[in-house]
């Protein structure tokens, strides 16, 4: 009995081994390209405010500026507290904890359409971006906003897998990285709606719990916010004064209207260049031909044929696209593995 027990063992350790592995490559690997490379000064005046809203917080001496995210202040006095670091040291252990946990998540919500391996290589590429490896150096909040998009994604993806809690996590994941990163939760309020559609449709209810839960994750942050500025009056004048003083389209003169549209049309642009950049990667793979796999209920391209169809039926099928470029590409099963 235990002869026949062992190797069942050892291929459950081998298997969860082989699991884990990918998560502690990505942890090794963001320890060790950004340790050694961390700022040792404050970058930014923004990042003066933060340091300074460590011991103070006020709003009006832009301690930090306004909006005023509420749980990045709380997320940096707990390390504070705990580390007893300098302000600087605070903010950029806090930075390259959240890119590389952006890059745990990265990998997990990759792992929904790619094999290990490639979910890991490009969670590496992620990690060592200009982008985001510059910022995970240095004492800024954008790498929480990345953790809070990602961790909104990868609610988004479970949720349209048909997992049922993620029903309910998207409104409250949602509303808690609003708390990190006030522009996070605004690019991802469509996808967090789009996602959503299905479940609205089956459950006319739906719409009244996500929104209470949402609202309920909102004012977990925005409420004792409100409270430490001096009362709701004072909390959005800060914000209007710093709207203003930030805006540069004249728009009606009032800064707080033009600067919405003025962050809402670069937003914009930055959406539309990266989805037309992240297209013409693709063009290598349209060109060359071939095969892709697909899962049911989720979108496969077939290089051949230049289009996105929408994949039903059994668990997993194979896409092929044909010499000819027929105007439809054709689904059938196979027997084929796919990694998974």
């Amino acid at each position: 009995m235990t002869m026949n027990q062992q190797p069942s063992g050892n291929i459950e350790k081998s298997t969860s081994l082989r699991r884990v592995s990918p998560y502690l490559a990505i942890l090794l690997l963001g320890t060790i390209l950004y340790l050694p490379f961390a700022s040792k000064m404050l970058y930014h005046s923004d990042s003066v405010g933060f340091a300074l809203s460590i011991h103070r917080f006020d709003l009006k001496a832009h301690q930090p500026h306004a909006p005023g995210q509420a749980l990045y202040l709380l997320v940096l006095r707990i390390v504070k507290r705990l580390t007893r670091a300098s302000d600087n040291d605070t903010l950029v252990a806090v930075s390259i904890i959240a890119t590389i946990l952006s890059a745990v998540l990265f990998y997990t919500l990759s792992r929904s359409w790619l094999s290990p391996t490639t979910a890991l290589l490009l969670s590496i590429m992620l990690l060592t971006s200009p982008v985001v490896w510059f910022n995970a150096e240095i004492a800024m909040r954008y790498p929480l906003g990345l953790l809070g998009g990602l961790a909104v994604s990868l609610a988004c993806r479970k949720l349209v897998q048909g997992g049922a809690v993620a029903a309910y996590a998207v409104p409250v994941t949602w509303g808690l990285a609003a708390g990190f990163s006030h522009d996070v939760a605004v690019i991802l309020a469509p996808l967090v709606v789009y996602c959503s559609y299905p479940q609205l449709r089956r459950s006319k209810s739906y719409l009244l719990i996500a929104s209470a839960l949402a609202g309920l994750a909102v004012a977990i942050w925005l409420l004792p916010l409100m409270h430490v500025s001096g009362g709701v009056r004072s909390y959005f004048g800060a914000v209007r004064a710093k709207a203003a003083a930030d805006s540069t389209l004249p728009f009606l003169f009032r800064g707080d209207l033009s600067f919405v549209v003025e962050l809402i049309a670069k937003n914009s642009i930055v959406v539309f260049l990266f989805l037309v950049l992240g297209s013409a990667g693709m063009l290598p793979l349209l060109v060359a031909g071939g095969e892709c796999a697909c899962r049911a209920g989720s979108f496969c391209l077939c290089p051949s044929n230049i289009g996105l169809r929408r994949v039903t039926g059994s668990p997993i099928q194979w896409c092929e696209a044909r010499p000819s470029n027929p105007p439809e590409a054709e689904l059938r099963s196979t027997t084929r593995p796919c990694e998974t």
